[in-house]
């Protein structure tokens, strides 16, 4: 039920919305789980402004999962949420050097 709200809110540009989309794609909650679509969702929403997203989108590029192992992207976006006040940005971004 959740995830139809935040697909309404997604299509209209919500980033926050896409960011919890990605979340109940990635977690398989009320969703089909789908590494595409999470990538993707968590990609849109990072570059709306999104630090949640941010924080996914490097863990995802540092990790490989949906994407190609990438430790450069990972840096920057971990960068650009830890400037944008996610705590948990920080020490991800400090174990990558």
């Amino acid at each position: 039920m959740r995830g139809k709200w935040y697909e309404k809110a997604a299509e209209l540009g919500d980033a926050r919305a896409m960011t919890n989309l990605g979340l109940c794609y990635a977690n398989g909650l009320g969703l089909p789980q789908g590494q595409l679509e999470v990538v993707e969702l968590f990609s849109t929403a990072a570059k709306g402004g999104d630090p949640r997203a941010m924080l996914q989108l490097a863990s995802r590029h540092k990790d490989g999962r949906g994407v190609a192992i990438d430790r450069a992207q990972a840096v920057i976006w971990y960068q650009k949420a830890t400037a944008l006040g996610n705590a948990e940005a920080r020490p991800r971004l400090e174990k990558m050097k």
